[in-house]
């Protein structure tokens, strides 16, 4: 039978059907896997699929199994000669047609081209067939049993034999006399092997030899002499990888140089596939400025190849490294507009391919050719990649992946395969972390931004110790200054290129081309905002000869008139005279200017003694409640002093309270650049670009107020919760009237975590009303000892914590089924079921004293603290499925404890009135704290092989004290003085921590071992 997994088929198939996404293709495959429920179940439960939805994949997943059947069915028949290929395919397609109504087998018999006999056979090997996943990359092949079905390891599986099970003795074939299954067989049932095709010798010259058409040439004759009747002639090796060797190589059909690149990882299948996606997706991206690809397939000795158009010049990284050692013909050849207009080709190639959903992933100066005629080609798309797909992962080989070249250069720019793909020195940010599936043209932009920066400043944008070092410069976004020479255009072209955001960078390759053709012709790039002065100057620059013509046309004209009323007036010494008087003018003119400049000086010095003036002044009318005012003068303090970080920090957060988030934003990124209040600043950023795409500024408030309090800006965090405040004001009124009530006997307000919090202790009235809480957005929930019989009132509650004590009456609880809850804890309670939490996400349990009997309801859900009391549990499995760090259990019939071996993060463990069969040490779990109640032990000294912080025992008699100082991490201790031994003082003064704390049972302070001495010294312990 043919293995598939349908949990991850089913979710594929509504993935491609865009219902769902891969974040919830994950998750749900997890829960899956956790709860072992049907992946359909998970989706529908997530609300991700509806109930058509489901029964429409589980139709399109059944037609596709039954079509992998039909197909091996077949192929076995035609193995074995019962029916022939193109009968086969009729067959299938009939079948489809008649949408799977009818088996392959009745098909073939209606059509009188197979008997039940045959099909019979056919059935008979297929059921016994089956290929199953070892630990590895490789197949075995698996028969089974006829009689019990019990699997066996076949090797030479065609071989005639009789064998007899080890199980049950039952005797049957193996090999050929039933029928033989090939190895094609073999092969339908595995993941799709990366499979080629055996290429077709060429015969061409054997045609042209047959029709007497061989050419006369002497070289070609002698070609044709030397290699026989073969297409390619392979020369000179030029360059060697681990993935392939570049081969110089001559067409003999074509007449032609051509290079062949040949693979040689083929130990590896993803290599495999890459190398072939290399051929397929440049021979397909048909543009001038990518080299094309003219064939691929297999050599005589079963290698793959692909051949390409040999490209002669050099690379841009060569003319780079000639530039840098001034070599004159380079420079004479290569100024900065030709060597940007190289980039701009390099546009044009990325903007074809992108256009195809392809990326490249691996731009870099040495994968730029520039041919002997200045063509300009990208080249080597080894990484390409469609935008979208899925990349497997792969562990890097061993093989060793320098390039063997005249090209080679230090290990830091070499191309790096596996999880992160491409180039140290060059790679994106996105990149550098591994975030293969997140890369997409704003990836290639930012690449090509790097090689823009290398041609402009001769020398590479980030440089590290080792790799490491790099890359993590590469993350961080630690770009070197360029230097002064290069013009400040290109550099603001390649910040935004290298903008370590990808909503900061130019969108795609398009924009990247526009801003640079924008700089060659002399316009303004949308990089960098220019002055009036700078759109005069290159208005100037752009029109040259129009502008010099039209000063000479107007100097021209302004002469002609003045000379002309000259004439006329014979007025020429009162001129002379205006024109001394316009001299003079000048003069004093160019002395006021220079006292304007020394009093404006002046005025900024005076200025910034004033600032700390603005800011108290701000801080008051911020005590005040202006808090317009205050913004207008923390402006003015910020403009007048721009060095102090406070005045911005101040201006943000009053930019926040009046909901200018951009504003603001700017204003903390500049206290971030400067490590000014960074965790603060950091947060806030974050909160404002959630809120700006959520618009959940209510919400948001809360966290804003209490960073704002642990900032000092008190009442800017006072005034953000100020509406909240008044809502719970009028919540008080509303209730106090349905109820009655004089004064309060309830809590409602804010508690630390800025969670609004209702809570009620022991009333004696019976059935309140609680409909009076209906608008009430409560999150916490805490009810003790209240007389009611139903909570329907919390529907329309955005609860997250419920607790629950003694509301003996409450046997119901459905009403939290909606809710997704954090926390819970039910005590003192008839409630025998925890259905209701099918749909939380709890973090945190407590059940005392109630009937509950299971924890399956919760399966899977994050729970990290976990207390129950007096709860006959059935079946402990179910804590494996938790992510238990805090356990507390007090069960009398528990005695059996091995599920702790499944709770490998483990650190806190309170056990109480149980008698455990062997120490916990025997238990791989990190305890950190340890507390044991009523637990009766042989022996105590396994507890000093954990590495304890904190200890409790009591309730049970211990005879000797020694473990404890055993336990040299121990900072916390607590006993119960009458259940110690006589010694105890002496015992505990040998341990080596001085500042260890002992804390006795009913007293709640804690003591240093001296002082605890002290003050129990004349208790006696109970013999």
């Amino acid at each position: 039978m043919i293995k598939i997994n349908p949990s991850k088929f089913l979710g594929l198939l509504a993935l491609e059907k865009g219902w769902i996404n891969e974040r919830e293709l994950k998750e749900s495959l997890f829960m899956q896997k956790q709860s072992g429920d049907f992946i359909g179940t998970v989706l529908m439960k997530q609300n991700a699929i509806r109930e058509d939805q489901l029964t429409l994949l589980l139709e399109i997943q059944k037609e596709a199994s039954t079509r992998k059947e039909a197909f091996m069915f077949g192929s076995i028949a035609v193995e074995n000669n019962l029916i022939k290929a193109e009968e086969l395919v009729d067959a299938l397609e009939k079948q489809k047609q008649s949408h799977f109504k009818n088996t392959i087998g009745e098909i073939l018999i209606a059509k009188n081209l197979m008997t039940k006999e045959d099909c019979t056979s056919v059935l008979k090997t297929q059921s016994r067939l089956s290929v199953e996943k070892n630990s590895g990359e490789t197949s075995v092949i698996v028969m089974m049993c006829p009689s019990c079905n019990h699997k066996y390891n076949i090797k030479d599986p065609n071989r005639y034999r009789k064998v007899r099970c080890k199980k049950c003795k039952y005797t049957f074939e193996v090999g050929t006399k039933e029928l033989g299954a090939s190895d094609t067989q073999m092969l339908l049932v595995q993941d799709d092997p990366a499979q080629v095709v055996d290429s077709t010798t060429n015969e061409f010259y054997a045609y042209l030899a047959l029709n007497k058409l061989i050419p006369k040439e002497k070289e070609i004759q002698d070609k044709i002499d030397g290699i026989g009747l073969q297409r390619y002639i392979i020369g000179k090796e030029i360059a060697r990888g681990g993935m392939g060797a570049i081969l110089s190589t001559f067409d003999s059909n074509l007449r032609r140089s051509i290079v062949t690149k040949v693979h040689l990882n083929y130990k590896s299948r993803i290599a495999t596939l890459r190398f072939i996606e290399e051929a397929q997706i440049t021979g397909q991206l048909e543009h001038p400025n990518i080299p094309p690809v003219y064939d691929l397939g297999i050599n005589n000795k079963k290698k793959l190849f692909f051949t390409m158009k040999h490209i002669k010049g050099e690379t841009l990284d060569s003319i780079i490294n000639k530039l840098n050692v001034e070599d004159r013909k380079t420079v004479k050849k290569y100024n900065t507009n030709q060597l940007v207009n190289i980039i701009v080709k390099v546009c044009h190639a990325l903007t074809y391919a992108h256009s195809k959903n392809v990326i490249h992933r691996d731009i870099k100066p040495e994968n730029i050719m520039i041919g002997e005629y200045g063509e300009v080609l990208l080249m080597d798309w080894g990484l390409g990649k469609i935008i979208g797909s899925k990349e497997e992962l792969e562990e890097l080989s061993d093989t060793n992946d320098q390039i063997s070249s005249a090209r080679s250069g230090d290990d830091l720019s070499q191309t790096m395969e596996g999880t992160t793909a491409g180039t140290p020195a060059f790679m994106s940010p996105e990149q550098a972390r591994g975030k293969m599936d997140e890369l997409d043209e704003r990836s290639d932009v930012y690449s090509l931004g790097a090689t823009l920066y290398n041609i402009l400043a001769l020398e590479r944008p980030f440089k590290g110790k080792d790799l490491r070092d790099l890359l993590k410069k590469v993350i961080k976004g630690s770009i070197r200054p360029m230097p002064d020479f290069v013009p400040e255009e290109l550099v603001s072209i390649t910040q935004k290129a290298m903008a370590n955001k990808l909503s900061q960078r130019y969108q795609n390759a398009k924009e990247l081309e526009a801003d640079l053709i924008k700089y060659q012709m002399g316009y303004s790039v949308s990089a960098k905002k220019d002055t009036t002065i700078d759109i005069l100057k290159k208005f100037y620059k752009r029109n040259k000869t129009i502008c010099i013509l039209s000063l000479i046309s107007l100097l021209v004209i302004v002469m002609g008139s003045i000379f002309f009323i000259v004439l006329i007036n014979g007025q020429i010494k009162e001129a002379v005279i205006q024109k001394q008087l316009a001299v003079k003018n000048l003069q004093e003119a160019e002395l006021a200017l220079d006292k304007f400049e020394a009093e404006k000086s002046k005025r900024l010095k005076d200025n910034a003694k004033s600032a700390p003036a603005y800011y108290l002044q701000a801080q008051k009318d911020i005590e005040e409640n202006q808090f317009k005012i205050a913004l207008k003068n923390s402006s003015i303090a910020v403009q007048y002093d721009d060095t102090n970080l406070d005045y911005y920090f101040l201006r943000g957060s009053l930019y926040l309270c009046n909901q200018e988030f951009n504003k603001a934003i700017l204003d903390y990124e500049l206290c971030l650049k400067r490590k000014f209040k960074s965790n603060s600043s950091k947060r806030l950023i974050d909160i404002m670009e959630y809120i700006i795409k959520t618009k959940q500024f209510d919400a948001s408030k809360p966290e804003i107020s209490n960073i704002l309090r642990n900032e000092k800006l008190f009442k800017i965090s006072v005034h953000l919760l100020s509406d909240i405040t008044k809502k719970i004001h009028g919540w008080h009124k509303n209730i106090m009237k349905s109820w009655g009530l004089k004064r309060r006997n309830y809590y409602l307000g804010i508690n630390a975590n800025h969670k609004i919090r209702f809570y009620m202790g022991y009333n004696g009235k019976k059935n309140i009303d609680f409909s009076a809480l209906n608008k009430i957005k409560v999150h916490v929930l805490s009810l003790r000892s209240i007389n009611i019989d139903t909570i329907t009132f919390i529907k329309n509650m955005p609860l997250e914590e419920v607790d629950l004590y003694s509301c003996v009456g409450l046997t119901n609880l459905s009403a939290l089924k909606s809710h997704r809850l954090r926390k819970f804890q039910l005590a003192v309670s008839k409630v025998k079921s925890i259905n209701f939490l099918k749909n939380s996400q709890l973090e945190y349990l407590k059940l005392f004293s109630c009937g509950v009997t299971s924890l399956e309801p919760v399966r899977g859900q994050p729970i990290k603290k976990l207390e129950l009391y007096k709860i006959a549990l059935k079946n402990y499995d179910v804590f494996k499925t938790f992510q238990l760090e805090s356990l507390s259990i007090r069960i009398s019939s528990k005695t059996n404890i091995d599920f702790l071996n499944d709770l490998p993060r483990l650190n806190e463990l309170t056990l109480g009135s149980m008698k455990i069969l062997k120490p916990l040490n025997k238990y791989d779990i990190p305890l950190e704290s340890l507390v044991l109640t009523g637990v009766h032990l042989k022996s105590y000294a396994w507890i000093g092989n954990f590495k304890l912080k904190k200890l409790g025992i009591y309730g049970s008699y211990i005879k000797n004290l020694d473990f404890i100082s055993k336990i040299k991490t121990l900072e916390e201790l607590i006993i119960e003085l009458k259940f110690m031994p006589n010694d105890w003082a002496k015992q505990l003064k040998k341990h080596s921590n001085k500042n260890l704390k002992v804390h006795a049972r009913g007293d709640l302070k804690f003591y240093s071992v001296d002082a605890f001495i002290k003050k129990y010294n004349n208790v006696v312990p109970k013999k």
